[in-house]
């Protein structure tokens, strides 16, 4: 009578379970989530490492593929919008008008963004440039591994925009800096392409945090199906 009320003590603290049965190993390499058992193997962008989960190692790639090719991007027509500035607009040396309250004006940068910290940071290029680089491949990985595609495009931009300016103070101490923004007399620190896509980046990564308009719908939607023809592919 003992063992039969300690099994049935022991039956009411247990929380209910489905039964699970062993994945395959074509399903542990893909990391298929199985709804009708609820067994789930993570999956990770690169290799084995455990970061994040998706819905299986293809989706996953080219989840990492459109997230590097938005940073790239932004990172790229960075790069060269400082190439023309500083071989051909610039050259001589001058304030260009272009609209009543944005110049080209050429500046250099020793600090974060906007010139913050530019007296403190100036005597360690180096230092901010391999920080900067860290931060980027942080982003990067945290935007394969969000599931909201605003997010994902947001922390691309902003990781593209730190490995821009980052490419600058590794290539000549300090970031070129070329757009003044003005109103009334009044001057907003000098600024660049890096710059607008980190603010841009910031805006969608706020975007996603509410529910609607987020992408996040799209993309689970997408991920859905992908775990379905794996699925069926499987069982077929």
């Amino acid at each position: 009578m003992t063992i039969v009320t300690e099994s049935r003590r022991h039956a009411r603290r247990s929380p209910a379970r489905f039964p699970l049965e062993p994945l395959a190993a074509s399903d542990r390499r893909e990391g298929v989530s199985d709804l009708v058992t609820g067994t789930f193997m993570p999956v990770a962008p690169f290799g084995n490492l455990p970061l994040c989960s998706g819905p299986g190692r293809t989706a996953m790639w080219w989840r990492a593929m459109a997230v590097i090719s938005w940073a790239v991007l932004a990172a790229g027509l960075d790069q060269l919008s400082k190439w023309a500035i500083l071989t051909q607009v610039m050259d001589p040396l001058r304030a260009i008008e272009i609209t009543p309250f944005l110049n080209l004006r050429l500046g250099f940068n020793y600090g974060v963004s906007f010139g913050l910290g530019s007296g403190v940071l100036e005597n360690w290029p180096g230092l901010l440039a391999a920080f900067k680089l860290a931060v980027a491949g942080g982003l990067i990985i945290w935007a394969i591994c969000s599931p909201r595609l605003f997010e994902r495009i947001g922390l691309a931009l902003i990781s593209g925009g730190a490995l821009g300016n980052a490419l600058d103070r590794w290539r000549q101490g300090a970031v070129t800096d070329f757009l003044d923004l003005h109103w009334a007399g009044w001057h907003w620190p000098t600024f660049n392409g890096a710059d607008i896509a980190i603010s841009a980046g910031a805006v969608l990564v706020l975007l996603a945090a509410f529910p609607h308009g987020s992408g996040q719908g799209a993309a689970t939607a997408r991920e859905r199906r992908a775990m379905a023809r794996q699925t069926r592919r499987e069982r077929g």
